[in-house]
């Protein structure tokens, strides 16, 4: 019985060692192999990535414009208010005007990189700082919105 163990351990560990050897070529022509592949998955993914900023940048122009259009029907829409409103209305649409460009010049000037976190981390703070002014935006509308309905009861 000690001497079967003994053969089956022994088995096993010939077997570990000749799997286990390659021969330096082998190991070489692996790397290599792995190397390659590597390298093709990061261009792919450098490519993916750009592609996605490209798409990024030219829905946040489209979002910019339709909000800049949409402050530009707010400062058209008057409503007859005392002059102190009016004052603070045109503040609030000068606020929101100033907010726009300056989402605007931060895109524009945003230099892309394909290093992860800064994209993932400028991405997300332009998709907020939008989504933020849209809100605003309609907020504005609506507030301008009941103010005329108000006006014509």
């Amino acid at each position: 019985m000690k001497n079967l163990v003994n053969y089956i351990v022994s088995a096993i560990f010939i077997a570990a060692i000749i799997t286990g050897c390659q021969s330096p070529e082998k190991k070489v022509e692996k790397a290599q192999e792995d190397l390659n592949q590597a390298k093709e998955d990061l261009n792919n993914k450098q490519v993916d990535s750009m592609n996605e900023y490209q798409t990024m940048k030219a829905d946040w122009a489209k979002q910019i414009n339709d909000n800049q259009r949409k402050i530009e029907e707010l400062k058209e829409e008057k409503v007859e208010k005392k002059t102190s409103v009016e004052q603070d209305y045109n503040n609030k649409i000068a606020d929101l005007q100033k907010e726009n460009n300056d989402l605007q010049s931060k895109m524009n000037n945003y230099k892309y990189s394909s290093t992860d976190t800064k994209w993932q981390e400028f991405k997300e703070g332009i998709n907020r700082d939008l989504k933020k002014l849209e809100s605003d935006i309609k907020y504005m509308k609506n507030k301008i919105q009941n103010k005329k309905e108000e006006k014509d009861k």
